[in-house]
């Protein structure tokens, strides 16, 4: 079983690098697939999802804490429906082939990686790695992003990114820099005895990652859950001074960066008063985005029970439905998360989806309540809170701006929540 653990590890890796394409490999491998079939990152979660089988079939011990199995439940409802909606748009609503409704659907199917840590993995110590893995693509975006715009230009392919000001944006997960930053917060400001221990460095690479990809939505976020880490953790407690300090490090260390490579720190503070200043115009507040967002809420207003279904951008209803007057491919957009799983699986899928992750961040808040009121800390604790806030921050706030949970990105938020909802009833050894 050992071996079967390694590789299911080594997969879950190649997942997630196949997702974030941070390397390019992924533009490489696609140069030479056959047209027609699904992506690199798919073909690795088919494989993850073979061993899935095997593991559950040779699992010797099959008994799983009540509450899990509830969540596992969940997890299979949403699978099941997404398996209904294929033959719903291929069979009943008849707009779009077998293969293509399946490469459409292929976002949804991501979901089952919520199950790989939970019945692949045991070994603690492949916990540690994994947070490291965490470690290192913070590391590895961060660094793209800050000799980027000291360079002027994106130092990688395959990754999209464009130049606005004086700034190169580079389009990277925010996933692993929120992790690394909220972490080393935690750490910081509980002092317990740790088997991985985040420097300042690190962080201070995360930040800029974050900020030098300019992105309003990303900031607010990254606040807001600095924010609940203070109340959360600080509460009743007499670490709120320590904690005003770690932050206004924090900001002192990235306000140098900018100024020793002469960035113009004042675009960033413009890009928010432009935005602001759009809201309080109805003309300018539907443009962009907040088009799409009308579009597709219209869309839903058409097929409100189970939406439009897994709908390729081939076919003759794509063209004439999900396409706005000004040429924007609203299926293509990545600026509704919401609204777009609200349409693509109408109102059946989004309560479905969204009941799930609440279940799922209930969970994780009963466990780390638990564990806080009897000031249990460890480095499972620290984990299992980034992911818990990373999870409610971006699924119900951050997706106003991303489509974090109706794309394959969604892999690394249900991954990290597999290693958690796992771990975190273990006890330190």
């Amino acid at each position: 079983m050992k071996a079967l653990e390694k590789t299911s590890q080594i997969l879950i890796y190649l997942l997630i690098l196949a997702i974030t394409n941070v390397f390019a490999v992924v533009e490489i491998l696609e140069e030479y697939r056959i047209p027609g079939v699904g992506k690199p990152s798919d073909f690795v979660l088919i494989a993850l999802i073979l061993v899935l089988f095997f593991g559950i079939l040779t699992r010797k011990n099959k008994n799983s804490p009540s509450e899990i199995r509830t969540l596992v439940k969940y997890n299979l409802v949403v699978i099941g429906y997404v398996c209904f909606l294929i033959f719903y748009t291929v069979s009943i609503l008849e707009i779009e082939s077998l293969n293509y409704a399946l490469r459409t659907a292929s976002h949804y199917l991501y979901y089952t990686s919520f199950l790989f840590p939970l019945f692949l993995i045991d070994n603690e110590k492949l916990f540690y790695k994994y947070i490291n893995f965490l470690r290192l693509g913070a590391l590895t975006t961060g660094v793209i992003a800050i000799v980027s715009n000291i360079l002027g230009y994106s130092i990688v392919t395959g990754v999209i990114s464009g130049e606005e000001g004086g700034f190169i944006r580079v389009y990277t997960p925010a996933f692993f820099n929120f992790f690394v930053i909220l972490f080393w917060f935690v750490q910081s400001i509980l002092k317990y005895k740790s088997k991985i221990k985040i420097n300042y460095l690190e962080m201070v690479i995360s930040a800029l990652g974050i900020l030098l990809f300019l992105g309003r939505t990303r900031i607010i976020v990254l606040l807001l859950m600095l924010i609940f880490i203070f109340l959360f953790v600080t509460r009743a407690s007499k670490k709120k001074a320590k904690v005003v300090f770690a932050f206004s490090f924090l900001l002192l260390s990235v306000h140098i960066f900018l100024e020793y490579f002469n960035f113009p720190f004042e675009e960033i503070i413009d890009r928010f008063y432009t935005g602001f200043e759009k809201l309080n115009d109805p003309k300018d507040a539907l443009t962009g985005r907040w088009v799409s967002i009308k579009l597709g809420y219209n869309v839903f207003i058409q097929y409100p029970i189970f939406g439009t279904g897994f709908v390729h951008h081939s076919t003759d209803f794509y063209i004439n439905h999900l396409i706005s007057s000004k040429g924007q491919a609203l299926t293509s957009s990545a600026d509704f998360g919401l609204v777009s799983i609200l349409y693509t699986t109408g109102l059946f899928g989004f309560i479905i989806i969204t009941l799930f992750i609440i279940r799922l961040l209930k969970y994780i808040y009963k466990i780390l309540n638990n564990m806080r009121s009897r000031k249990y800390y460890t480095d499972k604790y620290t984990f299992g809170l980034v992911v818990f806030i990373i999870i409610l921050m971006v699924f119900f706030i951050e997706q106003i701006s991303s489509n974090e949970f109706g794309s394959r990105s969604v892999a690394i938020y249900l991954l990290s929540a597999g290693y958690a909802v796992k771990f975190l009833r273990i006890k330190e050894k």
